[in-house]
C-alpha cells in the first residue's frame, strides 16, 4: 500500500490535503480499519485477554498510522516505504512512549 502511495504523493498530498476530498480520505482511513482489524482477528481472536475494548484499539492504531502515513506524504515520502513500514511496526508493537526513549524507574 504504501508503495502505491510513494508513487503518487503528488496526488495524494492534494485529496489528504485542507482542500481535498474529505470522502477520499474517509476511504483510506476505512482501508487502514479494514487492515488492523482483521490482522488483530488473527493475532488475537477474542477479547477476553484485551484490556481495552478491541474497538478503542483498532481507532488508536488506524488513527495513529494515517496519521503518520500523512506526514510521510506531506514530507514528499522522502523515506522509503520499507522504512515508514519498519516505523510503523516500532511503533505499534514497543509503543509510543517506547519510542521516546525513556524508561520507566
Amino acid at each position: 500500500m504504501l508503495t502505491e502511495f510513494a508513487h503518487n504523493v503528488d496526488f495524494l498530498k492534494v485529496m489528504l490535503g485542507p482542500k481535498g476530498d474529505p470522502s477520499f480520505a474517509q476511504r483510506i482511513m476505512t482501508e487502514f480499519t479494514t487492515r488492523i482489524s482483521s490482522r488483530l482477528a488473527l493475532w488475537q481472536p477474542s477479547d477476553e485477554n484485551m484490556l481495552i475494548p478491541r474497538d478503542y484499539l483498532i481507532a488508536y492504531v488506524s488513527s495513529a498510522n494515517f496519521g503518520v502515513v500523512k506526514h510521510w506524504l506531506e514530507m514528499d515520502a522522502k523515506l522509503p516505504p520499507e522504512e515508514l513500514t519498519l516505523i510503523l511496526m516500532r511503533v505499534s508493537n514497543l509503543g509510543p512512549m517506547t519510542m521516546t526513549g525513556l524508561t520507566t524507574t
